[in-house]
């Protein structure tokens, strides 16, 4: 690629990303529908005008900025893949970061669960955040399901369930936690869920066959 389009679109990205920032500052403290576009341009240091060569309105940020929270923490997951390291200690450090993404932004994560379709009124743009959306956390999934297998082949699992379904499950039991949280309005203990989770997972499906 021509370097001028390469520098071109590396500021495009990053002024991108301070809108992003803003608007995710924004969202958690005062919420979406309480934040206009010219409380996100004011934040990031632009005119509301400006805004309009980055995104096309507010529904157009908000899908930008629940895809990136996604893939953030999609690439955290991955990181934990350590082959030096025991498979159910990368499992948990996928579960620990899940867990901490969560808690570093639970306001704003808890609207973009709570609203991650609801809020975007354009068909088309409702049909591209069930897409993207649905993509990003099949690929959740996928790491989870590449642990359990991981661990399976050392021996470490021996239930008949298949890592898929216990990938499944363990994603069950963490929306659990974040169930809990959302109806008393405040991060839990992470430590202590995310040990109670792990125990279940080494009593359970690693367990002897019986």
């Amino acid at each position: 690629m021509d370097p001028k389009l390469t520098r071109q679109q590396a500021i495009r990205e990053a002024k991108q990303n301070l809108i992003l920032d803003a608007a995710r500052e924004l969202f958690s403290c005062k919420g979406y529908h309480e934040t206009g576009l010219e409380d996100i341009a004011a934040r990031a240091g632009f005119s509301k005008a400006a805004l309009y060569s980055y995104f096309a309105d507010k529904e157009d940020i908000f899908l930008h900025l629940a895809l990136r929270e996604l893939d953030t923490l999609q690439s955290k997951m991955c990181q934990c893949q350590n082959e030096n390291q025991p498979p159910f200690v990368n499992l948990e450090c996928m579960i620990k970061a899940v867990f901490e993404t969560f808690g570093e932004h639970f306001s704003l994560l808890l609207q973009l669960s709570n609203f991650s379709i609801a809020a975007i009124h354009t068909q088309s743009k409702r049909q591209q955040m069930h897409k993207h959306y649905a993509l990003r956390l099949r690929g959740m999934l996928h790491e989870f399901t590449g642990a359990f297998a991981a661990c399976r082949k050392l021996g470490k699992i021996h239930t008949s369930v298949s890592d898929e379904n216990c990938a499944r499950y363990l994603s069950g039991m963490i929306k659990s936690v974040f169930l809990k949280w959302r109806l008393e309005e405040k991060v839990g203990d992470v430590e202590k869920e995310i040990d109670s989770i792990m125990h279940f997972i080494t009593s359970g499906v690693a367990g002897d066959p019986r």
